[in-house]
């Protein structure tokens, strides 16, 4: 891995001056990956707030998903809330039997006795909902070999100093699928994003994975962020997943599930 990561950071030494940014790099995937090796099983809750805004951006007629992602990210985009839930799963981490980039989850509603193998989408059977933010994003970015990467340099966040990776997965070596429509429908895409990490500790702090949708999907894009954390379970600390948030754009709809991950613990309380 180490060596074809510096054939893809040929060039970019010089930004970063004494700091290597491909060093950093191979570091922070071998933490990743070692982390997500060691880590025990456990159980965690996740509380989701769903919200579903339709959209008013003063453009008359067919709106294309440029014109709308555009007004969006320059925040021209009016939006009125249309419908909102909560939902509240305990997730299962590392107990079932799919790996490398598929995803490492079971799910019940908080409070059932067994978790639910099937998998969360199966489970939530309407709205907007999503998996892979506890370990299969990590594995498949970090691990897979999928990814070719960059350096988009250093950053100040909020009084922290960071520094800015971006990545692209093509679609032919892509696990990420997307379900759409009342028959569930899936259509596998590539994904791109950027992640932060801190350079001092060699953590990851957030990662963002962003989906072009296929027309057919009625959808424009697809966008993901993972917020890191040190989470102490029995003697030993964890880099993990802390809150993630899902963001669906289409022409005339924008879906936002921001979501809180705690009280994660070394227990599965014969549950499986």
């Amino acid at each position: 891995m180490r060596a074809r990561l510096l054939l893809l950071f040929a060039g970019v030494m010089a930004v970063r001056g004494q700091e290597d940014p491909k060093d950093l790099l191979v570091q922070v995937s071998r933490k990743v990956i070692e982390t997500m090796n060691a880590l025990p099983r456990y159980v965690c809750t996740q509380t989701v707030e769903r919200a579903e805004y339709k959209l008013d951006n003063g453009m008359p007629g067919t709106r294309s998903c440029d014109e709308v992602t555009a007004k969006r990210n320059a925040g021209h985009l009016r939006r009125q809330l249309s419908a909102s839930d909560r939902l509240r799963f305990d997730v299962a981490i590392g107990v079932s039997h799919e790996v490398f980039g598929i995803s490492d989850e079971m799910y019940s509603w908080v409070g059932d006795r067994h978790f639910h193998d099937p998998g969360l989408l199966d489970l939530v059977r309407q709205g907007a909902i999503s998996t892979g933010s506890f370990s299969s994003f990590l594995v498949s970015l970090f691990g897979g070999g999928r990814a070719n990467f960059s350096y988009n340099g250093d950053h100040i966040v909020k009084g922290r100093l960071l520094s800015e990776f971006g990545f692209r997965v093509p679609l032919e070596k892509s696990n990420y699928v997307y379900r759409f429509g009342n028959k569930r429908t899936e259509v596998l895409t590539a994904y791109d994003g950027t992640f932060l990490v801190d350079p001092k500790t060699v953590d990851l702090v957030r990662l963002v994975v962003r989906q072009d949708l296929p027309p057919e999907t009625g959808a424009c894009e697809a966008t993901h962020t993972v917020d890191y954390g040190h989470v102490r379970i029995n003697e030993a600390t964890f880099l993990l997943a802390r809150a993630a948030t899902l963001d669906i754009l289409t022409r005339k709809i924008e879906t936002e599930n921001p979501s809180l991950i705690q009280d994660a613990k070394n227990s599965l309380a014969n549950r499986l």
